[in-house]
């Protein structure tokens, strides 16, 4: 049984640990679910406040201090991230509560399943202790 939504189990798997490429994908997603889980479950696109700085809680901040703001060893970085929304591991929603042309994002159906807690508390521990 399974709680993923029927649009998502019938994504064929698309990762294979093996292959060099797919891994350094499976990074970056276990990466940025693990921010958003860290953020309570939604993590703002980024936007400057008055004094040109990034707001703390941030995508866009995230993404500088890993030097892949603009792109990554993959793709561009919005390339990454839509590919990471269109196969439910994140959703990129519209902020409309702020009146500003942003986006926050949410952990998608298959980040919640794939990465979840126990990933993500995995994922810190082996960080921390390297």
């Amino acid at each position: 049984m399974t709680t993923l939504p029927a649009e998502i189990r019938a994504l064929p798997d698309l990762l294979d640990g093996a292959d060099e490429r797919d891994a350094m994908y499976q990074g970056f997603v276990t990466t940025i679910v693990s921010l958003i889980y860290l953020n309570s479950g939604v993590l703002q696109e980024g936007s400057l406040t008055l004094n040109s700085q990034l707001s703390l809680e941030s995508l866009s901040r995230y993404l500088r201090y890993l030097s892949i703001e603009e792109v990554t060893p993959l793709m561009p970085t919005e390339q990454l991230l839509t590919r990471m929304a269109k196969q439910g591991y994140i959703e990129k929603v519209r902020d409309l509560v702020t009146g500003e042309p942003r986006h926050d994002y949410h952990l998608g159906p298959r980040g919640k399943i794939e990465v979840g807690k126990k990933g993500t508390m995995e994922f810190i521990s082996r960080v921390c202790t390297i």
